[in-house]
């Protein structure tokens, strides 16, 4: 007879040991509940050289969370239960710079994805909203639907109208999860290195090149005439005079001429004939005499 408490009490045991599963269940009247996975996104914010100390943050159709980047500009941003797809917003600590970038998909995400956040992805956010990339991740909700498909083939049209324009990212074969060394000068990191020197050039903003890109409708010719003028190099003295092709008008008769400016050099060819350009009594006013400048060759 005291074998049988024996016995019940190994049985119970035995029902313990095998219903053990740490974390990864809990039980509630019998029904076993799966813990929610994290969705981690994790990147680099970078302009060329990394954004140390930045703000980011993380929002999902479902989810959200925030963190700061290293001294490297690296960050790691993990959110339990979080449904794609996600939008990110990076801040400098100084606040003068602010980026956008997107994590593509749709449902439960349960595994790691990289979003780098740079000039690039701002742009590409641009294109992908066609609005500005602020107004685009203040209006996402849940039903905002962003695919791996519609982020390519935004990728491939913007790198289309940029190199019209002037400027190739093309060596940079995805600038989401593209790999990036922040500070190399080397792959990617070179290309953001470029826009940020011809947009200095060009005496412009990033902010009005993502306008431009977000404004951009009709053909990709038209699109890449307005990006080429305002990544045209600027004259320092007069922003307005940007090198490239102006129609020189004869007031007298209203006939025309093309004419070619070199806004650093501050000349204008024409039908072949190269003059120079000096300035008058104001910022933007230049003149010529019409008399051949002799340019040195190359």
């Amino acid at each position: 007879m005291k074998l049988k408490p024996l016995a019940i009490s190994f049985v119970a045991l035995s029902l313990a040991a095998c219903g053990g599963g740490g974390d990864s269940a809990s039980t509630s009247g019998g029904t076993a509940t799966q813990t929610p996975a994290a969705q981690t996104v994790s990147g680099v914010v970078a302009t060329g050289l990394p954004l140390s100390g930045a703000a980011v943050n993380m929002t999902c159709a479902s989810g959200s969370g925030a963190t700061t980047t290293a001294t490297d500009g690296s960050y790691s941003v993990a959110v339990k239960g979080a449904v794609l797809p996600c939008v990110l917003t990076a801040t400098s600590s100084d606040s003068k710079i602010i980026l956008h970038s997107v994590v593509p998909g749709a449902g439960s995400g349960s595994s790691n994805a990289t979003a780098h956040i740079t000039p690039l992805t701002e742009l590409l956010v641009a294109q992908l909203g066609g609005q500005n990339p602020a107004q685009f991740v203040a209006a996402f909700g849940p039903t905002t639907a962003v695919s791996a498909t519609a982020v390519s083939s935004a990728q491939s049209a913007l790198v289309s109208v940029l190199k019209k324009a002037g400027f190739d990212p093309s060596s940079v074969g995805d600038f989401i999860a593209g790999a990036i060394a922040a500070g190399s000068h080397q792959g990617y990191d070179a290309i953001l290195d470029t826009l940020q020197s011809t947009i200095a050039s060009a005496n412009t903003s990033l902010s009005e090149l993502s306008a431009a890109i977000a404004n951009s409708t009709g053909s990709t010719t038209a699109a890449a005439s307005t990006l080429g003028t305002i990544l045209a190099p600027a004259n320092a003295d007069c922003t307005s005079l940007k090198s490239g092709d102006h129609r020189l008008i004869k007031l007298s008769d209203g006939s025309a001429k093309l004419a070619t400016v070199d806004a650093t050099k501050l000349t204008v060819a024409i039908s072949g004939t190269t003059y120079q350009l000096t300035k008058g009594a104001t910022s933007c006013d230049f003149q010529t005499s019409l008399v051949p400048t002799a340019i040195p060759k190359a």
